[in-house]
């Protein structure tokens, strides 16, 4: 047993080795992808510092041309000098305004990038959306094809039809004039039909009345009929209760006890 566990701790240690192995590279993959990314942001933001120092290079060239003109004005008047005070105020808004523009193009690239990311899985699943649309428009052009080859039989056949439906035409003429005659045979025979419907309904109605009235009938006869069977009953009892007491008749007592107990609930009333 204890070797067995020494053998178990032993294949769980090479386990666990090949697990931080494994972990190690993954590790080592991402620090050369991080690597990678950091290089590309550190070349975007030296473009975007150079961009930067030209602006402002060029805004300080601008101020300094700006500087040698406010001092020839400044021998003029005192005025002009707190004119270029606001100037000077407004260039320093302005470089203000171009290290939030550098700040929010640091910020904008990496949006850019998970842009990037974004749009190279979109190019990914719609060029496997234009290979599947590839396959059914060439399926879609073959059907086409065979559809123009069936609307060319059509308009063969359509050619025949309206030559026998001209054909049919001419012999439809003298036959409008049986459809007249008809007609008015027809509008005669509604009128008829429409005397034999009212007729119809009133015979309804009276088949309905005496259905009704079947219908109670037969609940009173039903009931009748329970009656006639209770009677019967009533009497065939009766009648076995006289045959059994006329057999003591000879005998008193054994006569009263018989009576007593067969004829009497019959004789009551």
């Amino acid at each position: 047993m204890i070797e067995k566990h020494q053998q178990e701790f032993n294949q769980k240690v090479r386990t666990h080795n090949d697990d931080v192995e494994i972990q190690k590279n993954q590790i080592s993959q991402l620090k050369g992808t991080i690597k990678q990314i950091r290089e590309k942001n550190r070349e975007t933001m030296d473009q975007i510092n150079k961009d930067a120092h030209k602006e402002i290079e060029q805004i300080e060239q601008k101020n300094q041309a700006n500087l040698s003109q406010v001092k020839d004005m400044g021998l003029r008047s005192s005025a002009e000098l707190q004119l270029t005070a606001t100037k000077l105020k407004k260039v320093q808004k302005e470089i203000e305004r171009i290290a939030d523009q550098i700040r929010n193009k640091e910020s904008n690239n990496h949006a850019s990038k998970e842009k990037i990311d974004g749009l190279r899985e979109d190019l990914k699943r719609h060029s496997q959306e234009i290979v599947h649309k590839d396959g059914i428009i060439a399926t879609n052009e073959k059907k086409i094809l065979y559809l123009k080859k069936k609307t060319q039989e059509l308009e063969k056949f359509k050619y025949v039809l309206d030559y026998k439906i001209k054909e049919l035409r001419r012999d439809i003429a003298p036959r409008e004039q049986e459809i007249f005659l008809l007609r008015i045979k027809t509008n005669e025979m509604d009128k008829e039909l429409r005397k034999y419907n009212t007729i119809n309904s009133q015979l309804g109605f009276m088949v309905d009345d005496l259905r009704s009235r079947q219908e109670t009938m037969q609940e009173v006869i039903m009931q009748n009929r329970d009656l006639i069977r209770n009677n019967r009953m009533y009497i065939n009892n009766f009648k076995n209760a006289v045959h059994c007491v006329t057999q003591y008749i000879d005998e008193y007592d054994s006569l009263k006890v018989a009576v007593n107990e067969n004829l009497v609930k019959y004789i009551q009333d």
